[in-house]
């Protein structure tokens, strides 16, 4: 179909995380690691042309991926990314350079220009709906992140009416 690009992985370090801090302390260029297929069911729409995705820390690692293939089908995603820090970003840069991708930065530990304050809970989710009724017309949303963010845009897109199946 068109575009190829490389496999990549992104690997946050985690705070006793044996995989995580391996692979970011000892893991090198040219070594063979064997890996698993992928196994979940996160999978995006194909049909989809108008996505509204809220990730936060890691959890844009599969959202990255779906907004990379967007431009094969001409689709856009409208996309609020929650971290603690600027430098606790993962991926700021392709996601700037990635067509069709939206993205409004929220930041918890820290104040910057540009950046957002606040976590995506289900207060700040509330007020993002509220301000934008229009991201309602999606054809998906999709949440990924710490359980209680997920949990949160649950509940909120519930209570807007959201089917669902979307």
């Amino acid at each position: 179909s068109g575009e190829e690009e490389d496999i990549a992985v992104g690997i946050k370090r985690v705070n006793n995380g044996k995989m995580s801090n391996w692979a970011n302390d000892d893991l090198k260029a040219g070594m063979l690691v064997a890996v698993a297929p992928p196994s979940g069911n996160f999978k995006l729409n194909q049909a989809a042309k108008n996505i509204v995705a809220f990730a936060a820390g890691s959890g844009i690692t599969p959202i990255i991926s779906m907004a990379k293939s967007l431009r094969k089908n001409g689709a856009s995603m409208k996309l609020f990314y929650g971290n603690r820090m600027l430098n606790t970003i993962m991926f700021e840069s392709e996601l700037a350079a990635t067509e069709g991708v939206h993205t409004r930065h929220f930041l918890t530990g820290e104040e910057v220009e540009g950046y957002e304050k606040g976590r995506l809970d289900k207060d700040k989710i509330t007020e993002i709906v509220k301000a934008d009724l229009e991201l309602l017309k999606a054809d998906g949303f999709y949440l990924c992140g710490p359980e209680t963010m997920i949990q949160a845009g649950i509940e909120v897109l519930e209570m807007f009416g959201v089917a669902k199946d979307k």
